[in-house]
């Protein structure tokens, strides 16, 4: 897809919402108060409303693997964009999975190694998860709550200090990926910054997927 809109001279982006978000830049702005990043945490658990139906035996699209679908694709993608945007391109991955009855997956959980550092990105469609995803330095920790729409921050500091740092939404979170798409458009700009996270985002899904043995139909044709 990138070749072809490179080609085509035409803007290909990718649409995770939260990386076009005032709080995705201030997460970035905000990170040298914690020290050295040691650790990470993106977690998007979330129960979803097709899997009552699923269990009483109607396959809607969320857990339909001939539509290349499943948890790792539909919403683990949401912490390993974060992941690869925040740090790059781990060293690294170990990744783990729960298979549903009809082999789509229903969990999972990738651990990413850097130099220096280690994150995880655990996601869910069976379960919920409610508490924040977190970055941890060696001066203090960030919280960031709701990481799919980062509206609120929390920075606590070693000493037990608390920062917040809050930026309400006066607009739904989709306007500012439109926006950004429109602003890219509109420049002609077909390589733009945001193609690499997208690069790095699909090579970590593909070694999980690999080392799950998430394989769907379309990969054979």
């Amino acid at each position: 897809m990138l070749a072809a809109a490179e080609k085509a001279q035409v803007v290909f982006l990718e649409a995770v919402r939260q990386i076009y978000m005032p709080g995705f830049q201030a997460i970035q702005e905000n990170l040298h108060k914690l020290g050295t990043i040691r650790r990470a945490s993106f977690s998007y658990c979330k129960y979803s409303s097709r899997y009552d139906n699923y269990k009483n035996g109607i396959i809607e699209n969320a857990f339909n693997p001939n539509l290349s679908n499943g948890s790792l694709m539909d919403i683990g993608v949401y912490g390993v964009h974060m992941l690869g945007a925040f740090f790059g391109m781990p060293e690294r991955i170990q990744s783990a999975g729960l298979k549903l009855s009809n082999g789509v997956d229903g969990e999972g959980t990738i651990l990413a190694e850097y130099a220096g550092m280690l994150a995880e990105v655990t996601y869910s469609k069976i379960s919920d998860l409610n508490i924040p995803a977190q970055i941890q330095g060696e001066n203090g920790t960030m919280l960031i709550e709701q990481m799919t729409e980062p509206v609120k921050l929390t920075i606590i500091s070693r000493d037990g200090s608390e920062e917040v740092i809050e930026l309400p939404e006066t607009e739904p979170p989709m306007v500012h990926e439109i926006r950004k798409f429109a602003e890219l458009a509109e420049a002609g700009t077909v390589n733009h910054k945001y193609l690499e996270n997208s690069r790095i985002e699909m090579k970590i899904i593909d070694e999980a997927r690999r080392q799950q043995g998430i394989v769907f139909p379309a990969d054979t044709q």
